[in-house]
C-alpha cells in the first residue's frame, strides 16, 4: 500500500508547481466599476406606450408570409400603478427581473426573475411594482397576418 502512495506522489510531484507563476507581480491596478445608471437614464432608451409604462422594440420582422414577429421590452416603474399589457396576438413573456404583482386574465400569479409564460391573444396581463426595483419584461409577440 505504501508503494502505491509513493508512486502516486512521484508521478504527481511535477504537476504540483503547474500554474504557479514565479515571475514579477503584474503592474496593473484594478479600478472600480462605474456606478449603475439611474432609472431616469433608462427612460432615454424607452418610449411611452399605451399601457402607461415604457417600452422599446428590440426586433421586428414580417419576412414570414404567415407571421409578424416582434420582440419588445416593457419597463414597469416601481410607482405602484398597475400596467395593463394586452396584445392582439399570443405572446411569450420572459421576466428579466422580478415583477411585483402579476395577474393574467384577472388571476393572480407569482413569478420570479427568469421565468417565462405564454399569454393568449387579448388576455390582459396586469403588472404592478411597488417600491424596490424596476421590472423588465421581454415579450415575443407572434401576430398572424
Amino acid at each position: 500500500m505504501r508503494a502505491a502512495y509513493f508512486i502516486v506522489a512521484v508521478v504527481l510531484a511535477p504537476f504540483a508547481a503547474f500554474g504557479q507563476y514565479a515571475g514579477p507581480a503584474p503592474s496593473f491596478q484594478v479600478k472600480e466599476l462605474p456606478p449603475a445608471p439611474p432609472a431616469s437614464a433608462l427612460a432615454n432608451f424607452y418610449s411611452p406606450d399605451a399601457a402607461g409604462g415604457l417600452s422599446r422594440v428590440i426586433f421586428e420582422t414580417d419576412e414570414d408570409p404567415n407571421f409578424k414577429i416582434t420582440i419588445r421590452d416593457f419597463l414597469i416603474l416601481p410607482n405602484g400603478k398597475t400596467n395593463l399589457l394586452t396584445s392582439p396576438a399570443a405572446m411569450f413573456v420572459h421576466f428579466l427581473s422580478a415583477p411585483g404583482e402579476v395577474k393574467i386574465a384577472g388571476q393572480p400569479m407569482a413569478f420570479a426573475a427568469g421565468q417565462r409564460i405564454a399569454v393568449a391573444a387579448r388576455s390582459p396581463l396586469e403588472v404592478t411594482v411597488k417600491g424596490g426595483r424596476t421590472a423588465v419584461l421581454r415579450a415575443v409577440i407572434l401576430q398572424p397576418k
